[in-house]
């Protein structure tokens, strides 16, 4: 949290130069008040008229600094938040694949969300609070020293005792927030995956399912909260304790010192005031600096996001060979997936991957694209191995389509340029490419229509040939198509394959659990895997003659 202090310390620096004149401000009404007090037991009725005034002069001056600085640490507390969620996002963006599906995008939804706000109330507010009390103690205490070096004395032995109760419920506040936290993810993750299935619980009248799972984790994150709060309120008993004791023996102090003479009895008032400004403030500290600390273990869960993207390493000019793959090898938790694989995927040629469930289609297509790390064996693309590229060039030259791709809520042209610029000619290109072009001029909104959320208002056709557009407007050579025409119906998933393998273009690698005829025809070459190819070392291909090869 302190970075982000630092980071905007024009701003702070402003804000708590306020805060200090309000207190300042403050302490100045309790020695008018006191002198007030005074004047009526002298009968001054002038003099007492004119101190209301300058009390009523300086309210004024607080409710005015109480509205200014309300808004600007409004201000302020959201330049903090959004550059915290900045930063990590840009954590995020530098994250490979495997490590950003650790967690679901709900959790990363509740840390820029639930977390944030915890840290604004928990930690930026108390942060204010802790400089506007402590300069409302220093002055207090200037102020009780004005009246006797004695009540200076007491007023620091009292304030340390009470300092020390933080230190107290420290480590339980820690553990409380942690958890709270984790179970804000997992309420947030939870919901979301209810709510995004509620069309298949409809259709299988099970409604009753999404208030039950929700109210679970709902029950979980009350009583996280509600442990939470009792923790608050124990920190909050022990203070408030302290803080009324403390000010009885500051009163009886400055009670015996006006009847010993060395004061004004309106000192009483005013040593009241300040005593209980001290207090209050102490006793508010101590819930202050045990919530402050609390936000650390937020701030290392963020810190704890691997920045794991390659962004060193060889790039390529201008692509010229496709893919060889020798001796592939891939383990996930210490199963194998793909053992000894040899193939060759050359520019312009279209291929396809076979197999049953579990021989390793998809993993293999996710290694070509760069998503999957740490296999064995050689892969080369244009002469260099994958491991040797940098991420992202492997990824401006390589589409990679699974069978679901994201449709953003938007419009059809916002999908396609994700917010990048492009020439109307490229744009038209692209539609073409994909299939798209004459569909969308039939529509009276053309690329603005809008798409609905997840792209339900377009077929599954439609969204896949917008995932297309994407690459063909960023010139992809390579396409790989995951399953990607699966959950189509024969005639869009027949349409969507044939305008692949007919554009002499862009070479595809399409894996496929139902392969047509009419696609099979014209690809140069279909590659057959199995399961046991893991454990018999072995792999066969199949070429549009029928024959088999083995690369």
């Amino acid at each position: 949290m302190v970075i982000y202090l630092q980071k905007f310390w024009r701003q702070n620096s402003l804000l708590i130069i306020v805060l200090i004149i309000r207190q300042l401000v403050q302490v100045f009404i309790a020695l008018m008040t006191a002198q007030m007090l005074n004047n009526l037991i002298q009968f001054d009725l002038d003099a007492f008229t004119i101190t209301i005034g300058y009390i009523m002069c300086l309210w004024i001056i607080i409710i005015a600094l109480m509205y200014l600085t309300i808004v600007y640490k409004a201000k302020v507390e959201q330049k903090m938040s959004t550059a915290i969620r900045m930063d990590i996002v840009k954590q995020l963006e530098c994250t490979s694949y495997s490590e950003f599906h650790v967690n679901k995008t709900g959790v990363y939804s509740s840390w820029l969300n639930n977390d944030i706000s915890l840290i604004e109330t928990q930690g930026f507010e108390n942060f204010y609070s802790l400089v506007s009390g402590i300069s409302g103690i220093i002055f207090s205490v200037i102020a009780l020293f004005s009246y006797h070096w004695s009540l200076v004395i007491l007023t620091f032995f009292l304030s340390f005792l009470m300092l020390l109760i933080p230190k107290i419920f420290r480590r339980s506040m820690d553990k409380a927030s942690l958890k709270l936290t984790r179970e804000n993810e997992n309420f947030l993750s939870k919901v979301t995956d209810v709510l995004e299935g509620f069309d298949t619980l409809l259709a299988m009248n099970l409604e009753r399912k999404m208030t039950n799972e929700i109210e679970q984790v709902a029950q979980k994150l009350a009583s996280r909260k509600i442990t939470q709060a009792k923790i608050t309120a124990r920190v909050a008993c022990v203070g408030g304790l302290g803080n009324i004791m403390s000010q009885l023996l500051t009163v009886s102090l400055t009670g015996f010192l006006a009847v010993q003479k060395v004061i004004s009895i309106g000192a009483i008032n005013a040593t009241s005031n300040l005593a209980s400004t001290v207090y209050n403030t102490l006793g508010e500290l101590s819930s202050s600096i045990a919530a402050i600390h609390a936000t650390k273990p937020i701030f290392n869960k963020f810190n704890e996001i691997k920045v794991t993207r390659k962004t060193s390493g060889r790039t390529i000019d201008q692509l010229e060979q496709g893919y060889i793959i020798r001796q592939l090898s891939y383990n996930y938790n210490q199963q194998p997936i793909l053992y000894n694989i040899n193939m060759s995927f050359e520019l312009g040629k279209k291929y396809a991957i076979i197999g049953a469930s579990g021989s390793g289609k998809s993993t293999l297509l996710n290694i070509l694209a760069g998503k999957l790390k740490n296999y064995y064996g050689s892969i080369k693309l244009n002469g260099v191995d994958l491991n040797h590229l940098t991420d992202s060039t492997i990824r401006d030259y390589v589409l990679y389509i699974d069978q679901l791709p994201y449709i953003f809520d938007g419009t059809i042209y916002d999908n396609i340029t994700l917010g990048e610029s492009f020439s109307d000619e490229q744009l038209e290109h692209a539609l073409k490419m994909s299939g798209l072009w004459e569909s969308i001029q039939s529509l009276p909104m053309k690329v603005d229509t809008p798409v609905g959320e997840s792209g339900r208002l377009f077929s599954g056709g439609q969204r896949q040939r917008i995932a297309l557009a994407r690459g063909f407007i960023r010139n992809k050579h390579i396409v790989l198509l995951d399953e990607g025409t699966a959950s189509l119906d024969k005639k869009s998933a027949i349409s969507i394959e044939e305008n692949l393998v007919n554009n002499p273009n862009i070479t595809v690698i399409m894996v496929s659990h139902n392969l047509h005829d009419r696609i099979a025809s014209k690809l140069n070459q279909i590659y057959q895997m199995n399961p046991e190819d893991i454990k018999n070392n072995s792999m066969h291909s199949e070429k549009k003659d029928n024959a088999t090869q083995s690369e």
